[in-house]
């Protein structure tokens, strides 16, 4: 089934999409197994044939010799369409010279991202997180103790402001650290749960 709708497909223009051509990608791997199947198939009535020779009348044998010719012309087509399937794809690839750069570039760089955000973010975000928290919970203790000082004390400066000197917004009002799986607390705000699933 695989091999005929590839068939259908060479018969159209090379899959413009990545999309598309991954579809075709997908049913070139089903074709092949398709191909493989046919394969063990001849294998199977060719076994059959010595048997036959000895034991078959003529009309039998022309049946069974059939058989493997139809077998034989099925392989040999599967596996040339098969073969202008994957010119398709390499067509597709080749229409943007840049296509298949990017495409190596992808492949070769999110094996390293993945295992990134994996392993590290986690951590990372924990870390960020608890510092965040200190330093809002810090803040407030600032803003406290200002609103009340002892005589003649000057205003103790808050965090962000003697750091970033801009602390409209608040690192701790606007930041989100979501945890890698949907509905499961955020790991900042706290209390807060991922919205996504």
């Amino acid at each position: 089934m695989s091999i005929a709708t590839l068939r259908e497909v060479i018969e159209r223009p090379a899959p413009p999409t990545t999309e598309e051509r991954r579809r075709v990608e997908r049913l070139v791997e089903a074709g092949r197994a398709e191909l493989s199947q046919i394969g063990a198939r001849i294998g199977q009535l060719e076994g059959e044939t010595s048997h036959l020779l000895l034991t078959a009348d003529d009309a039998t044998l022309k049946r069974h010799e059939e058989k493997i010719a139809t077998a034989r012309r099925d392989h040999d087509r599967g596996a040339a369409i098969i073969r202008a399937a994957g010119e398709r794809i390499e067509v597709s690839l080749q229409r943007d010279p840049d296509r298949r750069e990017r495409l190596d570039a992808v492949n070769r760089d999110a094996p390293a991202v993945r295992k990134w955000l994996a392993e590290r973010y986690p951590k990372l975000a924990a870390e960020l997180a608890k510092g965040v928290a200190q330093l809002r919970e810090l803040e407030f203790r600032i803003e406290a103790v200002n609103r009340d000082l002892p005589a003649g004390e000057k205003p103790v400066e808050g965090i962000e402001a003697s750091v970033r000197r801009n602390v409209a917004p608040a690192i701790a009002d606007v930041m989100v650290l979501p945890p890698l799986i949907g509905g499961e607390l955020n790991l900042w705000p706290p209390d807060s749960t991922a919205s996504w699933r």
